[in-house]
């Protein structure tokens, strides 16, 4: 299977890209940066940079063709959101990943709150 997780390169990241890793999955880490050498997972996985609040491109989701994307997203469900500049956008960012998974067919998109 084929897994995209799109966050940060944190521990959790490293945990999930091991473990499916080791299930013989194809992973892909979306990122501003990938993991620290000291976290670096050691297992194999690809990585796709892209700028900090910019959307991964249609192109990266065809070029990766996933069949699961993970999202590690905020955590706002306890929240009252007011929509300053900063949720818009991170809305928008949301919004055009699920607009790539329609448009390549992924099979299952998962919310991971962070």
């Amino acid at each position: 299977m084929k897994i995209v997780y799109i966050g940060t390169p944190d521990s959790m990241a490293k945990t999930i890209i091991e473990r499916m890793s080791k299930e013989d999955n194809e992973l892909f880490l979306i990122a501003e940066q990938d993991f620290a050498k000291e976290r670096k997972p050691a297992l194999n996985y690809r990585y796709y940079h892209i700028s900090e609040n910019s959307v991964p491109s249609q192109n990266i989701f065809r070029s990766a063709n996933p069949d699961v994307v993970i999202f590690a997203g905020a955590g706002f469900l306890h929240e009252t959101w007011e929509m300053d500049e900063e949720r818009k956008e991170y809305l928008g960012i949301l919004s055009v990943c699920l607009e790539n998974c329609f448009a390549v067919k992924v099979a299952k998109f998962i919310y991971f709150l962070q």
